[in-house]
């Protein structure tokens, strides 16, 4: 199970009250003791929306692809998109914006191009721009010179124009959110970038999750709070910053074995770890060619300032050694769980 699954919001409502709440409907969640949700901040949706009616995600991701490959066709053949609304409306979206240019649409003869097409291939190439027709050819090809273009030829590649790469540098936020937010469905960022203006795209990141954390603790949400953890961990890794990520993934583990906010219940249904978040720590110290993790361990363990501790620092870093062996991994967090929360 994915760590974003345990806190996926499954609807936003009002009560009578006016007062919005998110409802999180599912086994995995947990809410303050006094209520069954928690108010929303009035500056920030706390929420799982990004609008699926969007093209923004869909077409930055197109034109972040036709850098490296210039045929259309293929470009939709491999991405899997969020909007709801097809291929057609956003291929439409592209060409209309001017978003991309055609490399060889001097080289396509396009009235030839339609002569030359069957009935079948006229059909199948007018429902690509929404039309269902049949008929007789000479039909198909009237309707195909008054609605499609050059640009629907596969011997015409493309490359992006100058508003594709205005549209690129615009919403650059987009490739933070897809890399760093987009696993853990913090998907109303594009909300905070908007009333929050600013060049570090970094900064913004870590302002935005930040804002979360400090509402995850307020709403003693443990597996909210480790979404949150991760994802910090998830820009520095953008931002280039290995060891800050491995800070970052130390705090996730101590706060995952010492549950702060005391819910049994929840517990008898948690995945304690996941195997990654134990190799994040493996390989960034790795990589960075750390040979005192354990004094960066217990630095970062008494910076926490731990209200409750099921383990001692201790023995918390002796079983970190312990789970970097894979084939004993579940097994041992399961024995944790038996011992040390039940």
């Amino acid at each position: 199970m994915k760590r974003s699954d345990l806190t996926k919001l499954k609807k936003i409502y009002s009560d009578d009250n006016g007062i919005v709440y998110d409802a999180r409907n599912s086994p995995f969640s947990i809410f303050s003791r006094k209520n069954t949700g928690y108010v929303l901040d009035e500056d920030i949706i706390f929420g799982k929306d990004y609008p699926t009616g969007s093209f923004d995600y869909d077409t930055y991701q197109i034109l972040l692809y036709l850098k490296n490959e210039p045929n259309l066709d293929k470009i939709f053949e491999n991405l899997e998109f969020k909007t709801v609304h097809g291929d057609y409306l956003l291929r439409q979206n592209i060409i209309e914006n001017n978003y991309i240019t055609p490399i060889a649409s001097d080289t396509v003869d396009f009235e030839n191009e339609i002569l030359k097409m069957n009935a079948n291939e006229l059909t199948n190439i007018l429902k690509k721009h929404g039309i269902n027709a049949s008929g007789k050819k000479k039909k198909l090809v009237k309707l195909a010179l008054e609605n499609v273009t050059s640009l629907d030829f596969d011997n015409c590649e493309f490359e992006l124009a100058e508003n594709g790469k205005k549209f690129l540098n615009d919403f650059e936020w987009i490739d933070l959110y897809d890399i760093c937010l987009n696993d853990f469905e913090f998907d109303d960022f594009y909300k905070f970038v908007d009333e929050n203006e600013s060049d570090d795209l970094i900064q913004m990141g870590f302002e935005y999750i930040d804002k979360h954390l400090e509402h995850a603790h307020e709403c003693e949400d443990f597996g909210y709070v480790s979404d949150c953890i991760n994802a910090r961990a998830f820009i520095y890794i953008y931002a280039e910053d290995t060891y800050e990520a491995l800070i970052e993934e130390i705090k996730n583990y101590i706060f995952r074995i010492n549950p702060i906010y005391d819910y049994e219940d929840y517990y008898s249904m948690y995945v304690l770890l996941n195997y990654y978040d134990i190799d994040g720590i493996r390989s960034y110290a790795s990589q960075l060619e750390i040979d005192n993790l354990e004094e960066i361990f217990n630095n970062v363990w008494d910076s926490m300032n731990l209200e409750k501790e099921f383990v001692s620092k201790k023995e918390a870093y002796e079983f970190l050694n312990e789970l970097f062996d894979e084939e004993k991994f579940d097994d041992l967090c399961e024995n944790y769980l038996n011992e040390m929360i039940f």
